[in-house]
């Protein structure tokens, strides 16, 4: 709805990256239970990581096989703890352009919530799964499908880049939205203070959502003691501090704040010497959400007789403004005196207004309740005010709030106390879409090995690359070949090197048939000098579903990976 171009891009890409920064903390919490979607996420993050996955590798492998885990889990707990405070980071930045931020739900919804997140706990317990045993290929697990959503393409490769760019295209996209062309104007007038007339009220300051104006002090001895000063780069043309002001002091770009008074007295001047009955014509005032949807034929003179309710509304004028908190009340009083019968405000729903806070400013100030008041010889006429969503232009026209007892003041508020009518459908929805969600985390999928049942892995990791060569590290020139065999048939060679400083680690994984012995020879082939030096000669038997690995510390052909055989 064009809400977060010019100054509220910051909002809006810093509601991006909480999601994100959030989804990473709730796969970090799935990882911390280190159970076998731990043990895939591993992998995920393994791949992930590109050229470091060799190093990540080693380090879990190690301590994996040492028994000495802790400090692992421990990293990922303080990982866990910082995303969230990186989170609060960027709710701060995400509200910090706006004035009187609400950032702590109401009672009633909290309360809500907390019941249907307790019910579906106890009735639909969550399960962990076997624990993670890095000996063994996970086969059939179950996943969150909002944390957890990729785990059936780790292992394939082709499907992990295919949905991780579809992601990063999709997020590019609305990380960028705000600079994207639209249908609406990029470049609304700004804020503007005409000096002479502002009498320092503050008004205008207080009731802002955005920030864009501020009061500073005058010199000592000056008419007023404070004055206006707007800030454009802030400034959404919302126009709520129009209706705040009662002295035309405020203006958006070049426009002459009189203009709206000039409007009203020419449209009411032009539907009286049309009009049938010129003593029964309605004033409307729609705000721009009305004015762009539902109001547009009215706002255009397009009138269709046939409907009821345009019938019933035949002398009507609508005037659309930016917001309906940007309608002075005073505009409305001028309107009834220059013989309009009847004027209405149509804005929106309760916490759904399009700048923040316009519906509510408004209604407050036409129940006497928030400056500029509705004066009060005019607090019981027929000033009328419905808040609807946007769609429901003719609905709000039709609403009938003009019966011979009826209290002008109160029929312009926007909703009477809520009660459990309001919140139980919200409720049950909630429910319903939480049920959805533990259904589907309840659904088992295959890892990507497990299409081919047969198959095993045979891991190689090399902390250091110096490491098997013990002694004789130089006899060997700087790179080498490193290269494994299996069966007799040469499956991979890497170009290493030997002299790495600080060592250079080394991670391969081989998928090979299940259920059936291997011959596996890993060594160093040094063309410059036509050498070779072992590392490992191994005859293993493997069944469906192993991880064998071969793991060096130190020392020529020293294994301690799993199921390491003499």
């Amino acid at each position: 709805m064009e809400r977060f171009r010019g100054p509220r891009w910051l909002a809006w890409t810093t509601g991006i990256g909480m999601t994100i920064i959030l989804w990473l903390a709730g796969v970090t919490g799935y990882w911390l239970i280190w159970d076998e979607r731990a043990q895939l996420i591993t992998y995920g993050v393994r791949d992930m990581l590109g050229p470091w996955g060799a190093s990540f590798m080693v380090m879990i492998s190690q301590a994996y096989q040492t028994g000495e885990s802790w400090f692992i889990l421990f990293g990922i707990l303080v990982i866990h703890v910082l995303l969230f405070v990186i989170t609060a980071v960027f709710f701060i930045l995400h509200i910090i352009r706006l004035a009187h931020a609400k950032w702590i739900p109401d009672l009633p919804w909290v309360a809500g919530m907390g019941v249907v997140l307790v019910l579906g706990s106890l009735f639909f317990p969550l399960t962990v799964l076997p624990p993670a045993d890095f000996a063994r290929l996970p086969s059939q697990v179950t996943f969150d499908p909002i944390f957890l959503f990729y785990l059936p393409t780790v292992g394939n490769d082709t499907a992990v880049f295919v949905l991780w760019s579809v992601h990063f295209v999709i997020l590019t996209f609305f990380f960028l939205l705000p600079w994207i062309p639209g249908l609406q104007k990029n470049n609304p007038p700004k804020v503007r203070v005409i000096e002479e007339k502002c009498t320092g009220c503050t008004r205008c300051a207080l009731d802002c959502p955005y920030k864009a104006l501020e009061m500073i002090e005058l010199p000592e001895g000056s008419a007023h003691k404070f004055l206006a000063v707007a800030n454009p780069d802030m400034c959404v043309a919302c126009g709520i501090c129009l209706g705040s002001c009662l002295d035309d002091a405020i203006t958006l770009g070049d426009t002459p704040p009189e203009i709206m008074w000039t409007m009203v007295k020419e449209r009411l001047a032009f539907a009286q010497a049309t009009a049938v009955d010129p003593t029964d014509i309605e004033l409307v005032f729609a705000c721009e959400r009305y004015a762009n949807q539902s109001a547009r034929p009215y706002l255009d003179q397009h009138l269709r007789t046939d409907t009821a309710v345009v019938a019933t509304h035949k002398n009507v004028e609508v005037i659309a403004v930016p917001c309906a908190g940007s309608i002075p009340p005073d505009l409305l009083t001028y309107a009834l005196e220059e013989g309009s019968a009847e004027v209405r405000v149509l804005g929106c729903p309760p916490d759904d207004c399009a700048h923040r806070l316009g519906n509510l400013w408004s209604e407050q100030r036409l129940t006497r309740e928030r400056p500029p008041r509705l004066r009060r010889k005019y607090a019981n006429v027929p000033i009328t005010a419905v808040w609807l969503p946007p769609d429901h232009f003719q609905e709000g026209l039709a609403a009938d709030v003009n019966t011979e007892e009826s209290n002008w003041l109160e029929s312009r508020r926007i909703f009477e106390t809520m009660t459990w009518k309001n919140f139980v459908p919200a409720f049950t929805m909630l429910a319903l879409v939480m049920l959805v969600q533990i259904l589907f985390s309840d659904i088992t999928f295959p890892a990507a090995w497990a299409s081919a049942p047969d198959e095993a892995r045979v891991q190689i990791i090399l902390a250091d690359m110096r490491l098997p060569l013990s002694g004789a590290a130089g006899f060997l020139s700087d790179e080498v070949a490193l290269r494994v065999v299996v069966n007799g048939e040469l499956i991979d060679e890497q170009m290493v090197r030997t002299t790495a400083v600080g060592g250079q680690p080394f991670f391969a994984e081989y998928t090979l048939s299940g259920d059936r012995q291997h011959d596996i020879h890993v060594y160093y082939a040094d063309p410059a000098q036509r050498t070779t030096y072992d590392i490992a000669r191994r005859t293993i038997t493997l069944s469906a579903g192993d991880i064998y690995q071969l793991q060096f510390d130190s020392g020529h052909g020293r294994c301690f990976g799993t199921k390491c055989a003499q």
